[in-house]
């Protein structure tokens, strides 16, 4: 059984906004920026990617972050039983952990505590 791969609102808008910033930059930049990160997200529930833990929660819940190539963000993740939940689309170097409270909302919204 393959998990679906759910992509908090917010990750979404960081995506597009990211995208856009790119593509002002160079024209089609964007889009690639775009393909680096469907890439991650396409290969997560297959577990193949070699990824770092962030913070491990307690009761068993383990926040984990795969760099995006190309591209200075990395996917911030929670593989759950029966789903993965990206909970960002962070750059690595701009605020640090600023997805925390965002981390707690998707752990409440799935019934679980941090």
């Amino acid at each position: 059984m393959t998990k679906d791969v759910i992509v908090d609102d917010d990750a979404l808008r960081e995506l597009e906004r990211g995208a856009e910033w790119y593509e002002g930059q160079r024209a089609g930049l964007g889009d690639e920026r775009l393909e680096e990160v469907d890439l991650v997200l396409s290969a997560l529930p297959s577990g193949t990617l070699r990824s770092i833990n962030v913070i491990v929660q307690r009761r068993g819940v383990s926040v984990r972050r795969v760099p995006v190539n190309r591209f200075p963000y990395a996917v911030i993740y929670i593989e759950r039983e029966e789903q993965i939940d990206v909970v960002a689309i962070a750059h690595v170097k701009r605020r640090p952990l600023y997805w925390q409270k965002r981390l707690r909302r998707v752990l409440r919204a799935a019934g679980e505590t941090t």
